[in-house]
């Protein structure tokens, strides 16, 4: 698989879970519960527990949990005192994992 190819499964991922798709609708806060929206690491490890069957590779983990502090994630600005977790751009990041093309 080349580059492009990973991007493109990546981006449709992260479409399709944060409702950027047109005439697809998801409801990711009802398959991660709204608890996991205050903390990255525990929306992360609910989003590989429920589209991966907790089967995620440890690269894969160590590449996923990097990105938990990217503002996109985090949705807020650095003063911000409260982060929100966008729960959609998690489930698009593990749903664009390698594993999940494998299931």
């Amino acid at each position: 698989m080349n580059t492009g190819a990973l991007l493109n499964r990546l981006n449709y991922s992260l479409a399709l879970a944060g409702n950027k798709m047109r005439g697809a609708r998801t409801d990711v806060t009802s398959l991660l519960g709204v608890d996991s929206s205050d903390d990255p690491k525990t929306a992360l490890d609910r989003a590989v527990r429920v589209f991966l069957g907790g089967q995620a590779g440890p690269t894969t983990v160590e590449t996923l949990e990097k990105q938990l502090d990217n503002p996109q994630v985090l949705q807020a600005k650095l003063d911000d005192p409260r982060k929100q977790v966008d729960l959609g751009v998690v489930a698009g990041l593990v749903l664009g994992a390698p594993e999940f093309q494998r299931r």
